[in-house]
């Protein structure tokens, strides 16, 4: 199975991108037109925000986030959220009780 990359924050606070960020995805992907404005910014997989993320490293994050691209062996995931801290999931980190 293919990686694919995701980013998500890896601190408290929230997910935020900086002006910087922000600014930089118009210009290299909304404006050029490869992606339309929610998905350059919504889109946690996407290549606009994991391509930007990837360039700016800490000069991505707005003053409460910590956004780090972390690396998944599968084709579904989801995020779960406590006080702006995440974390990523996928179908194999879930733990499965059998009745027998």
């Amino acid at each position: 199975m293919a990686k694919h990359k995701v980013v998500i924050n890896r601190d408290y606070g929230g997910f935020g991108l900086s002006d910087l960020a922000k600014r930089w995805i118009m210009e290299k992907y909304v404006k050029t037109g490869k992606v339309d404005k929610e998905t350059a910014f919504e889109c946690r997989h996407g290549e606009a925000l994991v391509s930007c993320v990837e360039t700016l490293g800490t000069r991505a994050n707005d003053s409460f986030a910590d956004l780090v691209v972390v690396e998944i062996d599968s084709d579904r995931y989801r995020i779960d959220e406590y006080d702006g801290l995440e974390t990523v999931y996928t179908p194999d980190d879930e733990v499965w009780i059998e009745i027998e």
